[in-house]
């Protein structure tokens, strides 16, 4: 049988652009990125370990610029521990699996974007109060 390369493949009569429209197909494709591991089989801990180290990393850049911006600085740090805290409390208590690894993941997320905004919010400070 001779396989034929992807881009010499005939156009699916279901979808204007050739691709397949089934939903099915999509979930089970292994590339499609929410089909990875850790949003379809874990059981969560792992999130909460890059979370607790993405943690650790912030809160100490936080304690460090403390005397730079100490309101921006012990703001930083609470949002961060209360993130990681919702981690957690979803590891918990969210039992489907799906649900529960999503909002891990967002949560996670919520947490590095919060990290920068704080640390662009403390370089900010700092430069107009010089």
């Amino acid at each position: 049988m001779v396989r034929e390369p992807p881009g010499d493949r005939p156009p699916r009569p279901d979808h204007p652009t050739g691709r397949a429209t089934d939903p099915t197909t999509r979930a089970a494709d292994p590339t499609n990125v929410t089909a990875q591991p850790a949003l379809t089989r874990s059981t969560g801990r792992r999130w909460l370990v890059w979370g607790a180290v993405l943690g650790a990393i912030c809160v100490v850049l936080f304690a460090l610029l403390v005397s730079v911006e100490p309101r921006a600085a012990i703001t930083g740090g609470v949002l961060v521990v209360v993130l990681y805290a919702a981690m957690v409390v979803v590891r918990v208590a969210v039992r489907p699996r799906r649900a529960r690894l999503l909002t891990l993941a967002c949560l996670m997320g919520a947490m590095a974007v919060t990290a920068v905004v704080v640390l662009v919010t403390i370089g900010v400070l700092a430069r107009l109060s010089v």
